[in-house]
């Protein structure tokens, strides 16, 4: 299969575009002071214009990825979780965190369901 992109802006202004393949996306992030969403990948990050739930659905619904809603602002890979602390509901994409690898925090609630959702799918991760 081909690798697909999103087109997502190089910054919050909106200055130039760059594509981001989708199977790179860790989660989405709601960053309400601007009014944008912010795409976090390993490598580099994007912006998009608009509400995180209409991407978060948006991307879902393109098949190449799935994200489920982990806390209301934001949207999570849960292909790319390797790590979920349970104390404080965190989800780190690496089996071995440093203090500047990237993570998400969840409410208590989305916790448990982003956890139920990767054992119905099957992904391995560490619990902590």
């Amino acid at each position: 299969m081909d690798q697909s992109y999103l087109s997502v802006s190089v910054d919050i202004k909106g200055t130039s575009l760059t594509l981001i393949p989708y199977e790179t996306i860790l989660y989405l992030e709601y960053l309400r002071a601007s009014g944008c969403v912010l795409v976090h990948t390993g490598i580099k990050d994007g912006y998009l214009p608009g509400t995180l739930k209409f991407w978060g659905n948006a991307i879902s619904g393109s098949g190449f990825i799935t994200l489920i809603e982990a806390d209301r602002n934001i949207f999570i890979n849960p292909e790319k979780v390797e790590l979920l602390d349970n104390k404080l509901n965190k989800a780190y994409f690496e089996l071995n965190p440093s203090r500047h690898s990237k993570n998400c925090t969840m409410s208590v609630e989305r916790f448990k369901q982003v956890v139920k959702a990767m054992d119905s799918m099957g992904k391995t991760y560490k619990l902590i």
